[in-house]
């Protein structure tokens, strides 16, 4: 049996001298500002907000809030694809592609195919 000239991989990752590797200082993080006094509020200046659907929907995370069986999730899918593939939403408003994660958590995969089935026409869906 040979002696394997190689150390366990394990001892690569730890310096030989410790102290001659000083730790790199984690990036330090601008906090989002949570308090605010009036005059403060009244003076800052926000950057316009990116759209989605323009003048509909901006981008981040929204929740769609209503009664029940009035279409939020018809409204939810199709403006998510709308915005996967890029194109126009309602058929009217221009909207760039991007990414979209849709959480259709109270839909089963087979009802959520024939709702985009529906949504798409002849279209094809949208890749990703």
């Amino acid at each position: 049996m040979s002696a394997n000239p190689i150390p366990p991989l394990h001892l690569y990752s730890v310096p030989s001298d410790p102290e001659a590797v000083a730790p790199a200082a984690p990036p330090k993080r601008e906090r989002p500002r949570t308090a605010w006094t009036a005059d403060q509020l009244m003076a800052a200046h926000f950057p316009e907000p990116k759209w989605a659907v323009p003048g509909i929907l901006a981008e981040g995370v929204s929740v769609l809030a209503g009664p029940p069986k009035v279409g939020k999730s018809w409204l939810s899918l199709g403006l998510g694809l709308s915005v996967a593939a890029g194109g126009k939403a309602f058929d009217s408003v221009p909207v760039d592609g991007g990414p979209v994660l849709y959480l259709a958590l109270e839909d089963t995969p087979r009802r959520l195919q024939t709702r985009m089935g529906k949504i798409l026409g002849a279209s094809q869906p949208p890749p990703g």
